[in-house]
């Protein structure tokens, strides 16, 4: 196996990912996000309420996922070579290592997050809207709800991605564009679909408005009172969201890092 690349090259590459894959595939979340916060509608419901409001509409809380988002990408991926370099190679490293680069990215995306998902589900004017009227009606803090259910859902789903796809690709340092894009969509589809009840529930407990929302659990028994359909509601969504966005963001990864190498 090649040398890894400098951490620099990681750090680069990853922040022109991460602005790419937002740009072209934060519609889909925007979809995603609407089916999980209720409890009916299909997703030709959610895509046909959401073109009330234009193109748009779609676009809800884009600002805050690319100005802080794509920093706390190039921090997930800058995070996860580290941890990487550190616990070795192997299925179980594999996964350790993206459950630790997420712990960290959190710090700065749960915020980003939490601005999203409100626009999304809430039609807020501007993320700037959504973010003055959190911080005016609940405070600093409410930008950090759900801190730990972020990190379950978001957590596991990353450590299996990880684990999936370093099993998925060669083993040379930079791989193609074609090559990396199917083995990340596949291990993303994966990876999102085992946890689609964890990011449920997570959404669930970020959206509430006001105090005495419902914690974390409460969230996921009350999903699961519909049974497995309950639990995996926008698992379809979210798969149709994450295969193509981590596919596009690995991809052009893969291909930033050999292009920044030469």
């Amino acid at each position: 196996m090649d040398a890894p690349p400098p951490l620099h090259i990681t750090l680069a590459a990853s922040s022109m990912s991460s602005l790419v894959s937002r740009l072209a595939c934060h519609p889909l979340d925007t979809v995603k996000s609407k089916m999980q916060a209720t409890t009916h509608g299909s997703v030709a419901t959610c895509v046909a309420d959401t073109l009330k409001e234009g193109a748009r509409g779609f676009y809800r809380g884009l600002g805050a996922a690319t100005v802080v988002g794509v920093p706390a990408g190039a921090l997930y991926f800058t995070s996860y070579e580290v941890f990487k370099r550190r616990f070795g190679d192997g299925p179980a490293s594999h996964l350790t290592a993206g459950v630790c680069a997420e712990a960290v990215a959190c710090i700065i995306f749960l915020p980003v997050d939490v601005v999203k998902e409100r626009c999304q589900v809430h039609a807020y004017s501007s993320s700037y809207a959504c973010f003055r009227s959190i911080l005016a009606t609940e405070g600093l803090r409410a930008l950090y709800r759900g801190y730990g259910p972020t990190l379950a859902a978001f957590g596991a789903f990353s450590g299996l991605y990880w684990a999936f796809y370093e099993q998925l690709r060669p083993v040379e340092t930079a791989v193609p564009f074609h090559v990396a894009l199917p083995c990340a969509m596949a291990a993303s589809a994966a990876a999102s679909w085992l946890t689609a009840p964890l990011d449920l529930a997570k959404l669930r407990v970020q959206v509430h408005q006001g105090p005495g929302g419902p914690s974390f659990l409460c969230a996921l028994g009350d999903a699961s009172r519909g049974g497995l359909g309950g639990l995996f509601r926008g698992a379809g969504a979210r798969v149709l969201f994450s295969a193509p966005s981590m596919g596009v963001s690995m991809a052009c990864f893969e291909q930033a890092k050999a292009l920044l190498l030469v």
